[in-house]
This record gives C-alpha cells, structure tokens and sequence, in this order.
C-alpha cells in the first residue's frame, strides 16, 4: 500500500499494522509525521495509530527481528497469554527501544542497569549509596533466611542492592510496583545479572503489577525498603508517579499500611527529600510517627536535582522501627 494510502486511512481514524524492514518502517513514519499538519488540530495523530504487533512472545514482525519476552509490561499493559496480541505505535516501540539501550552505571552495585518509559532511571549515585549503607546496617541485624520488599521497585535497584549485600544472610527479596513498565525494568535488569553471574537466581522474586501491598496478601518482612515520592505535586503523566505524591497520599497510605506487613522489630528504610520543602519532610516523620515509628538512623546527603527548579536538595533515608510497649 502507497504512503498515502495508508495516511488517509490513518487520518480517517484506522489503524495501520505494518511490519517488514525498519528502515523502510521509519521512512513511513517520517512521512506520516510530516503530513500530520494536514489534520484538523484537535483530532487524533495518526502517527499514533501506526502499529506493530506484539503476540505472547513478543517477538516483533520486523527487520531485523526484535525480541523482549517483557514487552507487553514496558508497553504498559498485562503480560500476554497464549493467543493474545498487543499493538504498539511504532514510533512508541522505537522510543522505548532507544530508552533500553542506555545504561546507567549504579556505583552501588558496581554495573549497570536499565530503565523502560516513564520509570525512575538510576541517576542518584548519593541516594543509593545511603540506601546501600542503610540496608548493610539494618541487614546486619536479621537472622538467616529473612525476607525484605523492595516498594515501588522501579528498575530494581534498591532490591538489587539487598539482595547482594545480603546474600550471605539468605535473604529472599520481593519486588513490586504499581507500574506494569517498572515490573518489566526489574525483570529485564535481574535477568540479566543472574546470566552475568552478579545475582544469585530465585532470590529477587518480582510480583505482579498493584497497587501498594496488593497481591502481597498476608505476607510480612523483615525489611522493607520504600524510597516514597518527594515531589508535593500532582501526578500529570506516568513518569511523575515515581516522584510526585499531592498532598502526600501515597506516603501516608504507605504508612498506614506498613505495620501489618513488618514482622516484629522488622525495619522500615525509607527515603525522602526536602524538595517541597521543610514542612513536607516535618510532615512525612510526622506521620510515621502516627503509626508507631520512630527514626533510629538517620543518613543524609545534598544532591544535585537535575530539574530546573529547586535544583538542590537534601535526600533523607530513615531506618524506621516501631516503638515496643
């Protein structure tokens, strides 16, 4: 079909599923870009509605072939079954690719790792490294064979970095995450260190995508580490879920919700910035003290925040227990 067949399709409101050569694939999408200043502003963008097709095991039709068995989840959606197809924008797959083949080295752990649309990458060496210290010190306290979940997992790296540092306890590590495109980060970054040798397999278990302790039913751990949003800010898009939480929400359903999963003289490590100020951080202790918490470490570091406004801040990780009596 003539490129501008497939325009004047797409610009009637169809959807177009291609595949074949990329390059022959980017030279279509390149002209339907261009042809986009033809439609009605307003109206959807048939860029957009170009696709490729995806079935259960994400192998896409194109040349050369591309494969990655998480791709449904870095798209966004549900794992696929047997049978099922998902179609992707084309213009989004080759986003998304070109956003897995960066690498962000994590001083902590010594390699690197990868981050899919819209999650966190690991740009912050001070906060893992406070992290890192942080899991290191409550770790030493845990017997063998202890469990530790890594809330709002992102790529993995706060699960990562317990489950090396404490291998020789045993620990088994649980990974969750409300994002389908963060559950399919920390698969992909596992994985890949299990094959290199840096990741003992079977220790990082990585949940299903819910929201906070959903699916975790009535398990409890012996750590669980949460580095919550800082940002006091509303949630305009998927990348700011990660970093905004208005009104505090998220930190204090967290809270709310923590004890019931914590075994007892368990600890709770949890990061936090003063990026909306004094009164967000006074507030944030305020509420874990509400529930029964009191600071017994506190590490911080002043960072470079990468963001236009407010481009200093001061990082807090707390190591958290409840008061007993």
């Amino acid at each position: 079909m003539k490129q501008d067949k497939i325009f004047s399709e797409l610009a009637a409101g169809n959807i177009a599923v291609v595949e074949g050569e990329r390059s022959q694939l980017d030279t279509l999408a390149d002209y339907i870009s261009r042809r986009q200043r033809d439609i009605a502003r307003g109206a959807s963008e048939p860029l957009s509605r170009l696709t490729v097709e995806v079935g259960a095991n994400s192998t896409l039709r194109v040349e050369p072939p591309y494969e990655q068995k998480h791709l449904a989840l870095l798209c966004g959606e549900s794992e696929l079954g047997e049978g099922e197809h998902l179609l992707i924008p084309y213009i989004a797959l080759k986003k998304l690719i070109t956003k897995l083949g960066e690498k962000w080295h994590v001083n902590a752990l010594g390699t690197w790792l990868t981050a899919g649309e819209d999650v966190l990458v690991p740009r912050s060496q001070e906060t893992y490294t406070l992290f890192r210290d942080a899991i290191v010190d409550a770790g030493g306290k845990l017997p063998g064979g202890a469990s530790v979940l890594d809330m709002g997992c992102g790529c993995g790296v706060l699960g990562i970095i317990a489950a090396r540092e404490l291998a020789a306890k045993g620990v088994k590590v649980t990974a969750s995450d409300v994002m389908p495109e963060a559950i399919g980060s920390t698969l992909i970054n596992t994985e890949r260190l299990v094959e290199e040798g840096l990741l003992q397999a079977g220790v990082i278990e990585v949940t299903q995508p819910g929201e906070m302790f959903e699916g975790l039913g009535d398990a409890r751990y012996d750590i669980i580490i949460f580095n919550a949003p800082w940002v006091v800010a509303p949630v305009k898009s998927r990348s700011d879920i990660a970093l905004n939480d208005e009104k505090q929400q998220v930190l204090e359903a967290f809270m709310a919700q923590v004890r019931g999963h914590l075994t007892l003289g368990g600890a709770v490590i949890l990061g936090y910035a003063d990026n909306s100020g004094d009164k967000a951080v006074a507030r944030a202790k305020e509420l874990a003290a509400n529930e029964g918490f009191c600071i017994m470490h506190e590490r911080s570091a002043r960072v470079a925040t990468h963001r236009k406004k407010n481009k200093w801040e001061r990082i807090f990780v707390w190591e958290l227990r409840q008061v007993q009596g």
